[in-house]
């Protein structure tokens, strides 16, 4: 079963952090001047796998990422 702690150590290089809201979980990515958050609806870390919430969390970085580029 994966934890937050253990998905938020695969996702620290790319400057991402899964937290946890009421009912939901959500990225926050922070880095330097940039600060960006992505909701996911999922009541239960066990709705995912471990490597689905480490996915999601760097495909949203890389999003983040391509933003600030524009």
């Amino acid at each position: 079963m994966p934890t937050i702690k253990s998905i938020n150590k695969a996702l620290a290089p790319y400057h991402v952090e899964l937290e946890k809201g009421e009912g939901y979980f959500y990225y926050v990515y922070d880095f330097g001047d940039s600060f960006a958050t992505e909701s996911v609806y999922c009541s239960h870390l066990s709705e995912l796998s471990k490597q689905d919430w480490v996915d999601g969390g760097i495909a949203f970085a890389k999003k983040v990422e391509s933003d600030k580029e524009d």
